[in-house]
């Protein structure tokens, strides 16, 4: 089984000084996060909230992988047919891109080197 996968890029600058951050409500987003869904869902975040907001999509994308890549329970299928049409039936989660300001830049790849598999 194979699977392609493509996502295209966002050439909005990450920092919007008229933006609303989704978290707090405060003027000025630093950092944006897209999750490349039909329709997009955008989400921005100011400097202060950015770090809860980038580390929980981490956690996010990481729980979701895991529960697409791995089968319910170990044993749960009779046998190899039985978990491949489960396998064939599987859709993989939504793409999803970050972008941030590089002030917010020495935090962010913290929490890539730290949060990252």
């Amino acid at each position: 089984m194979q699977s392609v996968v493509i996502v295209q890029g966002d050439d909005r600058p990450a920092r919007e000084p008229t933006a609303v951050c989704d978290r707090c409500g405060c003027r000025g987003t630093y950092a944006r996060i897209t999750r490349h869904t039909d329709p997009p869902e955008v989400q921005r975040f100011c400097l202060r909230c950015w770090p809860r907001a980038h580390r929980a999509a981490i956690e996010r994308r990481n729980a979701e992988t895991d529960a697409w890549l791995h089968p319910p329970r170990p044993g749960h299928f009779a046998d190899a047919a039985e978990l491949l049409a489960w396998a064939r039936g599987r859709v993989p989660p939504p793409g999803e891109t970050t972008a941030w300001h590089w002030l917010a830049a020495p935090g962010t790849h913290w929490r890539y080197f730290r949060y990252e598999r």
